[in-house]
């Protein structure tokens, strides 16, 4: 009874010792950006406007701030800039000119974002799978804009654990050359950490774009993703049951990873698992593949994942006389050798499915829309685990079902690369909000710029207090 407790305690190399008691809140009052605004600014502006911004002055965060405050409707045509200095502010203003004159798109070059015909269309958000997670992906979400970390706190008994923090922010007392290769390397010995952290990243970065007002029409997951797109969407919110569960089982630790027991029971007791990217289409790995190796996902028209035996993958990719790019940390799973267990695998994903009117969600396995029910989101999962995905085949139907706008809610962008590739030169947009190696806060200025070019409109009052 009464409120939580946590003692922090420090011992420095003087023997000075130090204690931090801290007690938790039964509730909080939300406040806008309490991390203060990020770094970069945002300016979102009718193509007519270009010459009042030039005008502003001040400090680049108040040009910003004051601009949103007298700028509150949605641009008949928008433009949107990204800059984290007055001097790319400049830049951008001159290069959006001429980009106007001239009627030409602008991705993000010099920070301008701006689409001559905005797209218009459905969104679909978009989740990556296992392996594109690194360390410290959502982590300055999170702290940017905590209010989503009590969100979730509040609907969860172990949020923590669900996040693998120990692993995944990382947590280290020594910071020498080298540390993300090892904090990686940590977070892939581990087999729980890739998923729980994985499907966090989801959740994390969903409620931090909603924040913005953006939601979709469409939800498209990629192996693992279509249970991190299920709980993100809140059409799943069993997150505790879910962990239990996983927790009480040996099927990541003994049967799918690990030993890998149930793959043996098809191969025998020396069958080592091995993963691939090989850059040739679906059509030629299939003529290639070679007695115990198995075509998994289809992830463009010209790359695809092939994985089984180690032994059979080489020889595979032998006769492909092709580059492949080998994938540690996957288990077994898009293949036949998740026979023996596809039961438990069903049970494990059965959870009180709540579908939401408006949104759609699709198929890995299916390659179309499908409205999830507890039966049907379970067996979809078990069907792209047991006879694999076709990515590019599922794009292209979400394509032809009027989706233009694809956002990645996760890390590394891979899902936002494959999109771009499936789709060509056909008008759309493809985006992530988190990719290793740059400021997640400017990764999600720039998701929300390229959106809102395209005519979505955003609130801004989350990044600038706008309630005066």
């Amino acid at each position: 009874d009464g409120p939580r407790l946590a003692g922090v305690s420090s011992v420095n190399s003087q023997g000075e010792v130090y204690h931090v008691v801290l007690e938790g809140r039964d509730s909080c009052t939300a406040h806008v950006c309490p991390a203060g605004a990020p770094r970069a600014a945002l300016f979102w502006l009718d193509v007519a406007e270009l010459d009042e911004l030039a005008r502003l002055e001040g400090e680049l965060q108040l040009r910003a701030r004051g601009w949103h405050q007298s700028h509150r409707r949605k641009p008949r045509q928008p433009l949107a800039l990204v800059a984290r200095s007055i001097e790319e502010l400049e830049l951008a203003i001159e290069q959006a000119r001429l980009a106007v004159a001239k009627g030409e798109r602008r991705q993000g070059q010099a920070g301008v974002f701006y689409s001559p015909q905005p797209l218009g269309g459905q969104v679909a958000f978009i989740y990556p799978g296992s392996g594109n997670h690194f360390a410290g992906m959502t982590r300055e979400l999170m702290v940017a804009f905590p209010e989503v970390a009590r969100q979730l706190d509040a609907t969860t008994e172990r949020l923590a654990d669900h996040a693998v923090p120990e692993l995944i922010v990382p947590y280290r007392q020594e910071w020498s050359e080298g540390w993300q290769q090892r904090a990686n390397r940590a977070i892939e010995a581990d087999a729980h950490a890739p998923i729980f952290g994985q499907v966090m990243a989801g959740i994390t970065a969903t409620r931090v774009v909603n924040l913005f007002g953006l939601t979709p029409e469409a939800v498209i997951g990629y192996s693992l993703g279509e249970s991190a797109g299920l709980f993100s969407s809140g059409v799943w919110t069993e997150r505790d049951v879910m962990f239990g569960r996983i927790m009480n089982s040996d099927l990541f630790t003994r049967q799918l990873g690990g030993e890998c027991l149930a793959a043996k029971q098809r191969f025998g007791p020396d069958f080592v698992w091995k993963v691939a990217v090989v850059n040739r289409p679906a059509a030629a790995v299939r003529q290639a593949l070679a007695e115990g190796c198995d075509l998994l996902i289809v992830n463009t028209g010209e790359e695809c994942v092939i994985g089984g035996h180690a032994p059979a993958v080489a020889a595979t990719v032998e006769r492909l006389a092709c580059e492949a790019f080998y994938l540690e940390g996957i288990t077994t799973v898009h293949s036949s050798v998740l026979e023996p267990v596809k039961q438990a695998y069903y049970d494990l994903h059965l959870l009180k499915t709540t579908p939401r009117p408006g949104l759609r969600f699709y198929s890995g396995n299916w390659a179309r829309a499908f409205e999830p029910s507890a039966e049907r989101a379970a067996q979809s999962i078990v069907d792209n685990a047991l006879k694999g995905i076709d990515y590019a085949a599922t794009i292209e139907a979400a394509y032809a079902d009027g989706v233009r706008i694809f956002l990645e809610m996760g890390p590394h962008g891979s899902c936002a690369r494959m999109v771009s590739r499936i789709l060509g030169d056909r008008p759309h947009l493809a985006r992530s909000v988190s990719l290793p190696g740059e400021s997640e806060t400017f990764t999600l200025l720039k998701l929300l710029a390229a959106a809102a070019a395209e005519g979505l409109e955003i609130d801004m009052s989350p990044l600038y207090d706008l309630s005066e």
